[in-house]
């Protein structure tokens, strides 16, 4: 999946939101290169990298020469987008995995935005707004977009596939949202330029700080059982976690898990362990 515009949006428009398929190992080391650029544009990424990177102590981010995990162009044309998460390792070294077209906001909004689509932040307005269907469609009529864009930018949330988090008006993944393009007036009409508390709770959880100095954990231990068997009487309550804390208690007891496998088959290793 990539998410981009194709045009920004005269209205100023450009939590959480995460895939449950995308995620990535925290452990992960985001490697990142550049295909062109200037370098003062080549400088604005990085100004934008260093803003997650301070309220993200546990992401692992570096600058590569060539052959990046994430790999970022510059044409100007195509507008700012990313491909989510996981997805970008389906990308052929040979292209891009996201582009930076526009350079007008001073604090890199932009650029922090794109980067939480490769990290797995879906957009957050997808869900929990009311809209006023004909008015969205007209006001993006007005810039180019067709039914189809705006349904795929605002329609697309299938309750299943998603972690979410009630709606976090003030996250940085949300488009900005004209008041006037919903029925009740809620969760509108602010431009976001800053990572919401929200998002940056999410981000720890995901991609939290190694222990220099970890215990052994304890492992198959009864008294860990019977707290995980309190703490978590259902499937449910495992489902409502996120990826990486379903993989902690996997490890925990002693179950081979990774972020890199399906939630469903961690919380099913789980249950058998608890049964």
């Amino acid at each position: 999946m990539r998410l981009h515009y194709t045009r920004e949006p005269n209205v100023a428009i450009s939590h959480a939101v995460n895939h449950k398929d995308k995620y990535w190992d925290p452990r992960t080391v985001f490697t990142y290169s550049f295909v062109g650029g200037t370098n003062s544009q080549r400088a604005y990424v990085r100004q934008g990298i260093q803003r997650i990177l301070r309220e993200v102590p546990g992401l692992k981010i570096q600058e590569v020469a060539t052959n990046g995990l994430v790999r970022i162009g510059f044409d100007t044309s195509l507008g700012s987008w990313s491909y989510v998460g996981t997805d970008v390792r389906l990308i052929p070294t040979s292209q891009t995995t996201m582009n930076i077209g526009w350079f007008n906001d001073t604090n890199q909004r932009n650029v922090v935005h794109e980067w939480l689509h490769t990290l797995n932040f879906a957009h957050e307005h997808i869900r929990g707004i009311n809209f006023d269907k004909p008015k969205l469609y007209a006001a993006f009529a007005r810039i180019g977009w067709s039914k189809a864009t705006v349904d795929r930018n605002f329609f697309n949330y299938v309750e299943e596939d998603y972690d979410a988090t009630e709606i976090d008006n003030d996250s940085i993944m949300k488009y900005y949202i004209d008041c006037d393009w919903t029925l009740d007036g809620l969760n509108c009409g602010t431009y976001n330029t800053e990572i919401s508390e929200t998002d940056i709770r999410i981000l720890n959880e995901m991609f939290p700080e190694e222990d220099d100095n970890p215990e052994e954990p304890t492992t198959n231990n009864k008294d860990v059982v019977k707290i995980f068997k309190e703490l978590f009487p259902s499937e449910r309550s495992l489902e409502k976690m996120y990826e990486s804390q379903v993989v902690i208690v996997a490890q925990t007891l002693g179950i081979e898990a990774s972020i890199d496998d399906l939630k469903a088959d961690t919380i099913e290793k789980i249950l058998r362990e608890l049964a």
